[in-house]
């Protein structure tokens, strides 16, 4: 069948009506492509992507839909698996359908509060699986203008208004105060919130404002010179809210502290936790002085010079490079520490006053066992994931180390 046949027979149903959940229709082309089955009716109630709102899920003939696109004005119906007969029944998934419903009306109606309150236009539209937002042309909204918003979105949502739709002539469309003009010439549908907002729209929607439930603005960022509004609608609201109440409820627990204060609670914590690290910080650094002291005399006299060795397993790698630190401010000491772990970690040191090259002596280390590293004459620091001849590591070192004192 050629294809501007099916273009002039299909009917799109759900432009009639969005809550038809099942219907009968006639196969007029089917097959595969990129891939996937795929089948073209007479008619569907099916929903192609488009226009910010994606596909319908559903069945044909008991096959499940995955996908459903509209190109050059053929609708194709993408299933797991082909379709047998030239007569199929359709069935909508309805929960996601009704979800669309709501929030894309929420949409039409949040867009037009945004140009009824701020005169902010709407540029582009998303609904996603979880988050549905809306680019306002405002580089910034206030806090108060976003509740003046969103308590005129949800004013027209409670006065329960009739949602119409209806194909107007391209003449026709002159005369209307249209929000969001079609992107269309013909085949011109318009969909009217009674009195409140005018949108071309090939969308589904609800044919009452309260079936949308509530419109809840939980996020703004700014997004190239625009702001992004997201939002919820209806059923994913009252799931927002629930999560939200859970979290606030535990977290009051937790605080012993009653709702409406945990805010003040958590940044009392922030605080406490700010000033304890920063006392923590400080006698660690004491401990690590002392632990250093402690190395220190019991490090191992080679050629005039102290050697502090350390062969670790788990241990905190910026810990020991503070130590190592610590360490070599002393007179002719050298720091060989090696921390095993899932990568394990090699820092060699040496006081200034010593003419040793440490970055030298960690190539030659990393060269035995594999790994990457560098650094300077003072400090040089590497690791490798090879977990073969670690032992070697401090014992080779250590040659090395003589080696070098002995040319110098």
């Amino acid at each position: 069948m050629y294809l501007e046949e099916v273009k002039e027979m299909s009917v799109k149903l759900y432009l009639k009506d969005s809550y038809l959940r099942d219907f009968k229709a006639k196969v007029l082309e089917k097959g595969v492509r990129d891939g996937l089955n795929y089948v073209v009716l007479d008619q569907t109630a099916f929903y192609p992507e488009g226009g910010g709102q994606p596909w319908d899920l559903g069945w044909i003939s008991g096959k499940e839909v995955v996908k459903v696109m509209e190109e050059d004005g053929i609708i194709y119906h993408y299933l797991t698996e082909p379709v047998e007969g030239e007569v199929v029944e359709g069935v909508i998934d309805w929960q996601r359908r009704f979800d669309h419903m709501q929030q894309h009306l929420g949409q039409h109606i949040l867009s037009g509060a945004f140009e009824k309150i701020l005169d902010g236009e709407t540029v582009a539209f998303h609904l996603g699986k979880e988050k549905v937002t809306i680019d306002i042309n405002l580089d910034n909204i206030s806090d108060e203008g976003l509740m003046l918003v969103e308590e005129e979105a949800n004013k027209i949502v409670y006065r329960n208004l009739s949602v119409k739709n209806y194909f107007v002539t391209e003449e026709d469309v002159k005369k209307l105060p249209l929000r969001k003009p079609p992107k269309v010439e013909e085949n011109i549908r318009i969909v009217e919130v009674d009195g409140f907002d005018y949108s071309g729209c090939g969308g589904t929607h609800p044919q009452n404002t309260g079936e949308v439930g509530i419109i809840k603005i939980v996020r703004k960022e700014r997004v190239k010179g625009n702001t992004r509004i997201e939002f919820l609608c209806g059923q994913r609201a009252l799931k927002d809210y629930h999560l939200k109440n859970q979290i606030l409820l535990h977290s009051s627990s937790l605080l012993s502290r009653p709702y409406w204060e945990v805010a003040e609670g958590i940044e009392k914590l922030f605080q406490e936790i700010t000033l304890l690290t920063k006392e923590n910080k400080g006698l660690n650094e004491q401990l690590l002085i002392y632990k250093g002291e402690e190395m220190y005399r019991k490090g191992e006299k080679l050629g005039g010079i102290t050697v502090v060795e350390s062969f670790t397993e788990g241990g905190n790698i910026k810990e020991l490079s503070l130590l190592s630190s610590i360490i070599t401010e002393k007179e002719k000491v050298v720091t060989l520490f090696v921390n095993k772990g899932e990568k394990t970690g090699i820092i060699f040191a040496g006081s200034k006053d010593l003419d040793l090259d440490m970055n030298n002596l960690l190539q030659e280390i990393l060269s035995i066992v594999g790994g990457s590293g560098g650094g300077n004459k003072y400090k040089a620091q590497g690791g490798t994931t090879n977990t073969n001849n670690l032992d070697q590591i401090l014992p080779r070192a250590k040659e090395l180390l003589e080696k070098q004192l002995l040319q110098g």
